[in-house]
């Protein structure tokens, strides 16, 4: 299984400031959650808006906790996962626009996505994907959309994920489509 315990302080950094993804094994508040599954899942990350990415301890399963009260499978390892972000920085929002899961939907919505990016975000990224792809042997994939739509429909299905009061949480998935961005109506 490949580990994140191959990446150094640069890798480290490149991960956190260029696709959102802060590495660390101790300080992620998991209190406000649990997780139902056949294997325990270890926090591994966080990103800038509370959520949270746990690993499977059997599978290698990439688990996001949204700080939203959104849960699921985003990746079937962690090798996967890692080449998600590097392709689609902007997975989460692939998610927001999938028309409650068509992956034709999410593939509409990747142009827009791309052409939102400032122009000094594009560098960053560049750079990260660089820094990552040398330190870790980790590169965009031409498969990483229709990955990320398997893995959160069916990669997930023996997972519940809880909060505190007993609530489920909800779907990755959203019901939003490009025609629901009023920005992007005027391209």
């Amino acid at each position: 299984m490949f580990e994140l315990k191959q990446a150094n302080n640069e890798i480290s950094d490149a991960l956190e400031w260029g696709f959102d993804l802060r590495l660390s094994s101790e300080s992620i508040d998991t209190d406000w959650f649990s997780v139902k599954a056949r294997e325990p899942f270890v926090a591994f990350g966080e990103d800038a808006s509370g959520g949270v990415f746990l690993s499977g301890n059997v599978t290698g399963r990439v688990l996001y906790v949204s700080s939203e009260g959104q849960a699921g499978i985003v990746a079937i390892s962690m090798s996967e996962f890692l080449q998600l972000i590097v392709t689609h920085p902007y997975w989460f929002d692939l998610l927001k626009f999938s028309g409650s899961g068509s992956l034709s939907e999410m593939q509409r919505s990747v142009p827009y996505l791309e052409s939102e990016q400032e122009e000094d975000d594009k560098h960053e990224i560049a750079q990260a994907r660089e820094a990552v792809s040398k330190g870790l042997a980790i590169s965009k994939s031409p498969h990483a959309l229709r990955q990320l739509q398997y893995a959160v429909s069916a990669g997930g299905v023996d997972i519940e994920v809880l909060a505190k009061d007993g609530t489920r949480f909800g779907s990755l998935f959203n019901k939003f489509t490009v025609e629901s961005n009023l920005m992007w109506k005027q391209h």
